[in-house]
């Protein structure tokens, strides 16, 4: 029996309910655009439970960040007041001042019930929060950019507040005191370039942090970490007083400082509390630490007996810096993966050990190094560049590493076939111990990407580029 062809709008057959819920994961700006599907459509999107304005990205005119504001404050004059926001989330990036235009944004949110609040909008000057953003009790993530935080004095906290993150906000000890006292479930907490933050410290009987970032607070003097649930913890930025006291279920570590003049003992401290981590980024300080005190101070090693992933970011310019690297991984019984990041950003910029200790650190020391590597399976390499010192490292890592699955080498920049082939028949004499082991030379994403992945590893992101796989040795 032939059927007629029949255009049916299923869709638009569905429940208000499920559209909505539909239009929720949608930018409102696409949202809006289904009100010329038909007077049905017309109002859905203003029941959204999510009002989202992505990035308008860095270059936009004054002109076209003047009708981004426009628009923003045209739509939310036609979201129903009886809807009660999941979440609200701006982020634009503007020339100059629209204070007044951001507070209504948060009056609007907060009239709302709002349950999480983002607001990255970095202006021409700090906005000044809105007392009623104080009183608001649905928030359960906030995030504010470049505003000043100066609560009332009738100021009781956010009591389902979760996450809170705060990026260029003036915030004093005395309120981020508070703040975190009166925020009884807060889990994670990230402060990035707070100016006016000399003083941390996160021990309170109602604090039950799970996660905490801090990055970039330049003015920051001392941390103290005191939190029993605490099980991520990342710090990068210039050298402070930190102090990790009770921490028993820390299971990842970032530490990036910005300089190395720290005492002995304090280090020694830092890196005893640490060595209970899964998961362990850092960058040059360590190397200088690990040759101090295992080959000029001769004090026991420090065993990382539950480590599985260690980050390295930053360069490879000193032979000490290739032997304490190898010494360390030897104290990693459990360690399975191994990333290098050599095009990171290096922290760390004053020396400690002088380059007339490093005579004996020749590419013959590390080979005569007496244990192998058990179980590291992963190696991924970024920004290699063929130098003696990176090659000394490679041929290590393939003469130690017993069960080596896959080495992933990411060239720093692009070559040629000729050049690929040459560093692939190089690659292909040198000894390895596993029989299982592949190397495979990737291809470096273009230059935005590499951008990209620059930055989220020096935030700590797990994932050392997306290069594309070239020739397999």
């Amino acid at each position: 029996m032939k059927r007629d062809s029949v255009n049916v709008d299923r869709m638009s057959a569905l429940p208000d309910e499920i559209l909505i819920h539909v239009l929720s994961f949608l930018p409102t700006k696409h949202a809006v655009r289904t009100s010329v599907l038909s007077n049905r459509w017309r109002s859905l999107w203003t029941f959204s439970l999510n009002i989202t304005f992505p990035c308008n990205g860095g270059n936009a005119t004054n002109s076209l960040q003047e009708l981004q504001v426009h628009n923003i404050n045209h739509c939310i004059a036609q979201v129903k007041p009886e809807v009660s926001l999941q979440k609200f989330e701006i982020e634009l990036f503007l020339n100059r001042d629209f204070s007044l235009d951001i507070q209504r944004w948060i009056s609007f949110a907060v009239a709302r019930r709002v349950c999480e609040l983002d607001l990255l909008c970095f202006g021409s000057q700090a906005v000044k929060l809105p007392h009623c953003l104080f009183s608001c009790k649905s928030l359960s993530k906030l995030i504010l950019c470049y505003s000043d935080f100066y609560p009332p004095l009738d100021f009781h906290g956010f009591s389902n507040l979760k996450e809170l993150i705060l990026i260029m906000v003036n915030i004093t000890d005395q309120a981020m005191d508070n703040l975190l006292t009166a925020c009884p479930i807060l889990e994670d907490l990230t402060l990035k370039a707070c100016p006016n933050l000399k003083n941390l410290n996160t021990t309170s009987s109602n604090l039950y942090l799970k996660n905490l970032f801090v990055f970039d607070c330049y003015s920051l003097k001392k941390l103290v970490v005191d939190s029993p649930n605490i099980r991520v913890f990342k710090y990068e930025g210039q050298l402070i007083q930190l102090s990790l006291m009770n921490v028993p279920l820390l299971i990842e570590a970032n530490l990036q400082f910005g300089e190395i003049r720290m005492v002995g003992s304090d280090v020694k401290a830092l890196v005893t509390k640490i060595a209970q981590v899964q998961l362990l980024t850092v960058s040059s300080w360590f190397a200088e630490f690990i040759f101090a005190e295992y080959y000029l101070n001769r004090t026991p090693h420090t065993i990382f007996k539950n480590l599985k992933t260690f980050h390295w970011c930053g360069n490879l310019d000193f032979k000490k810096m290739v032997l304490a690297i190898a010494t360390f991984l030897g104290d990693c019984p459990m360690l399975e993966q191994f990333h290098m990041n050599l095009e990171a950003n290096d922290f760390s910029s004053t020396i400690m050990i002088p380059h007339s200790e490093l005579g004996f650190c020749g590419n013959e020391h590390l080979l005569q190094l007496n244990f192998s590597l058990r179980s590291l399976k992963t190696i991924k390499m970024v920004g290699f560049s063929e130098t003696e010192k990176q090659m000394d490292l490679v041929k290590f890592l393939l003469d130690k590493s017993v069960v080596l699955e896959l080495f992933l080498l990411q060239p720093q920049k692009n070559k040629d076939q000729k050049s690929q082939l040459l560093l692939q028949e190089h690659l292909s004499h040198v000894p390895k111990k596993s029989s299982c082991a592949k190397i495979h030379l990737l291809i470096p994403p273009p230059d935005d990407v590499r951008d990209q992945y620059i930055g989220h590893v020096l935030f700590g992101k797990e994932d050392f580029g997306d290069g594309q796989i070239g020739d397999e040795e």
